[in-house]
């Protein structure tokens, strides 16, 4: 065999080896959606929603209301779409706001994220740092005298607010669930809260975190469907009766209005 040859010979193997290579598949740690995945319940929302939070980005889903938001980096741009009613709606993070809020503030003269609350203490779950919140009251009196300073101030006797520390994105991941749930803008992933509203009331929670598991999921957990009807806010993708009843699952568990 002359050089030519030779040359043709090795140029043909080469092309080859980079022909195989181009084909080859994605590695998977760009294929799946690495990070957590928990389950919540909430009194605004209902029970069994699951919440993923992964190095690609955030997904909320409702079973109950057909709901599911997806959140990703670097826009960070809210898309909301209702299975149920075929509807969709996009806002910048900054700008969502829960359904449920303009409600709660009509009806009971208050939300859960007008409360005041101040770091409290940290410990540790499930192998995450947590950070704990209380309400922000003046020193000085008994336990039961703050109480009642804050139910005249607030509507409430007590409450708590838990967030996990250390999640992919947390800062935009808390942000979103605390608006979500219409809770008080605190670092982290919250994950509980719970109040009383007078000093004699039972402790409830609007909140609760049922279980958190480490998560790889496909990209294609993060797709949006197609063919959905596009509305300006998230009330209007959900039907009537799925926003009503959040609202009014919200309002049972705190009773009767409160009026400050």
């Amino acid at each position: 065999m002359n050089r030519i040859s030779k040359k043709c010979g090795l140029l043909a193997i080469a092309l080859t080896a980079v022909s195989v290579t181009a084909n080859l598949p994605v590695h998977a740690a760009s294929a799946y959606a690495v990070g957590w995945q928990l389950k919540q319940a909430s009194k605004i929302h209902g029970d069994d929603i699951t919440v993923l939070i992964t190095d690609l980005g955030f997904k909320w889903s409702n079973p109950q209301t057909g709901v599911t938001i997806i959140c990703q980096p670097p826009m960070w741009n809210v898309v909301a779409f209702g299975a149920k009613t075929k509807r969709y709606c996009q806002t910048p993070l900054q700008s969502f706001h829960c359904h449920a809020q303009s409600a709660i503030r009509v009806w009971a003269g208050y939300a859960f994220d007008e409360l005041k609350l101040n770091k409290t203490g940290q410990s540790k779950a499930n192998g995450f740092a947590v950070d704990e919140y209380g309400p922000a009251v003046a020193g000085g009196k008994s336990k039961h005298q703050e109480a009642v300073l804050l139910y005249r101030q607030t509507g409430f006797s007590f409450a708590q607010l838990k967030s996990y520390r250390g999640m992919p994105h947390e800062k935009e991941v808390g942000l979103l669930l605390s608006r979500l749930y219409n809770l008080p803008e605190k670092p982290g992933i919250p994950f509980i809260f719970r109040f009383r509203r007078k000093t004699y009331d039972v402790l409830r929670e609007s909140l609760t975190t049922q279980s958190i598991a480490a998560a790889r999921k496909p990209i294609s957990e993060f797709s949006s469907p197609r063919g959905y009807k596009r509305v300006g806010t998230f009330g209007e993708l959900m039907n009537d009766s799925a926003a009503a009843n959040g609202v009014e699952g919200l309002m049972d568990s705190l009773g009767k209005p409160l009026y400050k």
